[in-house]
């Protein structure tokens, strides 16, 4: 099935736009089907962009569904990372930013 995560990330970024004291690079590495974004908290507003970044600070891996919940809401960082549907290096305390300005 098509990749949802640049529709996600595209819906992500309309929320954090105005989010306020967000700031670093976080790298999502999507599983099913397979590929990479970089979300760019340093920018005004945030952006989403296909590909890895030398500069993130955090690398969050999932798969394309997850994604999806968890931008909608339907499932928090939590629930994910309970059931090991989440992985994240480096600074954790980043993603938990992006889940909680959602």
């Amino acid at each position: 099935k098509p990749s949802q995560a640049g529709e996600a990330l595209a819906t992500l970024v309309q929320k954090l736009a105005s989010a306020k004291g967000l700031n670093g690079v976080v790298q999502f590495n999507v599983r099913d089907p397979e590929s990479v974004w970089t979300l760019d908290l340093s920018a005004n507003p945030p952006q989403a962009r296909n590909g890895g970044s030398n500069d993130a600070s955090a690398i969050a891996s999932l798969n394309d569904s997850a994604l999806v919940e968890l931008v909608s809401g339907k499932r928090s960082l939590r629930a994910l990372y309970q059931k090991g549907d989440l992985r994240v290096d480096g600074d954790v305390a980043l993603v938990r930013q992006i889940e909680q300005a959602l």
